[in-house]
């Protein structure tokens, strides 16, 4: 079965964008007190992942940040996005590196229960470096 992804890039960072800035907007009035909420207390350069999860409008929604590192010639990492409850529906799923275009981002598998994807690097890195990948998982919700 191949995985749903979503075809529209616009709607994916339309999604991505309209969390970013709902949950900036909830959690505090300052990007130092956002960054302090949200990533718990700790400096977001020792952050590995964050997840938010909403629901409006019938639309389940995950936006899933993840920090990647890669070993000097590593190019691929894997990554498992559990999803816990399972969504009610088959996801639709966009994700993009945020920091470099070196970076691809493909889905592998897409499930009600979570994603798999392979990050990869355009080359082989010569010293360990660290990428940011973020994900919108979307779903309709069964009313």
């Amino acid at each position: 079965m191949e995985p749903k992804q979503s075809e529209s890039k616009s709607s994916g960072m339309d999604l991505l964008n309209q969390a970013t800035s709902e949950d900036t907007n909830h959690y505090a009035e300052t990007d130092s007190q956002y960054d302090h909420e949200v990533c718990g207390g700790h400096d977001k350069s020792t952050l590995s992942q964050q997840m938010i999860r909403s629901s409006e409008n019938g639309i389940e929604t995950v936006v899933s940040s993840y920090y990647l590192e890669f070993q000097a010639g590593q190019r691929r990492e894997i990554v498992h996005i559990p999803l816990v409850p399972p969504l009610e529906n088959s996801p639709d799923v966009y994700a993009h590196a945020t920091d470099h275009e070196d970076v691809r981002v493909r889905i592998t598998d897409s499930q009600k229960y979570g994603i798999r994807a392979e990050v990869i690097l355009s080359d082989q890195p010569a010293t360990p470096i660290q990428r940011h990948v973020e994900f919108v998982i979307s779903a309709q919700r069964n009313t």
